[in-house]
């Protein structure tokens, strides 16, 4: 009998047991984890682009050899939401005087827009949005007005343009303003300005204008060059000489005399200051001259003994020094200037640029 209530009640127990195991829900793949990794997982950020499935990778775990495998998709390396992707970018060099960028197209006097480029993360580089000048034409000894505005500029910087294309004086400006430039008197054909401005990143833009100066002289012949006369032409008392190998030419407006060489040899003709003065000597009395030649006297004298190589060169006169009215103008070119003089019988001396030759032109 006692028997039996064991056997009896251990079967209830069992039927319970059963019941309680139905009611629980069943997933055979649920595994809790331990707490602390539940809290890492929660830390995690979340990218925010849909991942790309690739092969299976299995998550480490902590727990016992027991654990049963987790499979997570694979990534490609992606960007956070406000995040600035890399980009490669050289920032071109500051000019300065001694280090000058390539030229520039020049943009004529007047209101010009500039567009300010972009880089990949949406910021702007520097920009210029107008630089212009207040005229397009000027004189000589005029003021004119330079404005400009500039975006994203930490330092903005006003150059002179030489005539060469080398940067040269410079002003340190505000990012929007103006500047009054006085032209000086000298300067011919074209002035030219340069606006720089930098970024905080060291990123730079320039942007050049220029403004054409009117000729204010005349050349004093007649077909010149196509350019305006460095200055004004100087009219003066004059006088020269012929020689066994070339010819002696004095300037009294700009007290220089020139030699022009036809000995074949470099340079072809030379220019000295006239430093003779009355009451020094005129001559060499102890120098022998060949006959039917002569021996230059005063200014052409003292050079033609004085200067190294001049007499060797030019050999005796052939003549007489002749007296004459003279006229004397040049180029304005940034280098590489001619030399026009008029000659006592009327025609021009043309002396080319760097010592490099001569002739005489003939009306």
């Amino acid at each position: 009998m006692h028997q039996q209530m064991v056997i009896t009640c251990t079967f209830v127990a069992m039927i319970a047991l059963g019941c309680a195991l139905i009611d629980m829900p069943l997933d055979p793949t649920a595994i809790v984890a331990p707490e602390e990794s539940t809290h890492k997982a929660a830390s995690q950020i979340t990218p925010t682009m849909e991942p790309v499935e690739s092969a299976t990778q299995v998550a480490p775990s902590s727990s016992s050899s027991t654990s049963m495998p987790v499979h997570l998709p694979a990534t490609e390396p992606t960007s956070l939401a406000g995040e600035i992707s890399p980009t490669s970018m050289e920032s071109p060099p500051v000019p300065s005087a001694t280090n000058p960028p390539a030229p520039l197209p020049l943009v004529t006097a007047s209101s010009t827009a500039f567009s300010s480029s972009q880089v990949s993360s949406g910021a702007k580089k520097p920009g210029i949005s107008t630089f212009r000048a207040n005229v397009e034409e000027a004189d000589p000894g005029d003021d004119i007005l330079l404005e400009w505005t500039t975006t994203q500029a930490m330092t903005v910087t006003l150059w002179y343009l030489m005539p060469t294309g080398q940067f040269g004086r410079f002003w340190n400006v505000e990012p929007s303003g103006s500047y009054d430039y006085h032209i000086d008197d000298h300067e011919r054909n074209r002035i030219n300005f340069a606006l720089s401005v930098i970024d905080k990143d060291g990123n730079n833009e320039m942007a050049t204008i220029g403004v054409t100066l009117r000729c204010p002289d005349q050349w004093f012949f007649a077909d010149p060059p196509d350019i305006c006369p460095a200055k004004a032409a100087i009219f003066s008392a004059g006088a020269e000489q012929t020689f066994e190998h070339g010819f002696m030419i004095w300037s009294a407006g700009e007290d220089r005399i020139y030699i022009l060489f036809n000995d074949g040899n470099s340079p072809q003709w030379s220019a000295f200051a006239d430093e003779w003065d009355p009451g020094e000597p005129e001559s060499d009395p102890n120098l022998v001259i060949p006959p039917g030649h002569y021996q230059p006297v005063r200014g052409f004298g003292s050079i033609w003994r004085n200067e190294p190589g001049v007499q060797e060169r030019l050999g005796f006169a052939v003549g007489q020094e002749v007296a004459s009215n003279t006229v004397v103008q040049r180029t304005s070119y940034a280098k590489y200037n001619e030399t026009f003089i008029q000659a006592a019988n009327g025609g021009i001396w043309h002396l080319e640029p760097e010592r490099s030759g001569w002739e005489l032109m003939i009306p």
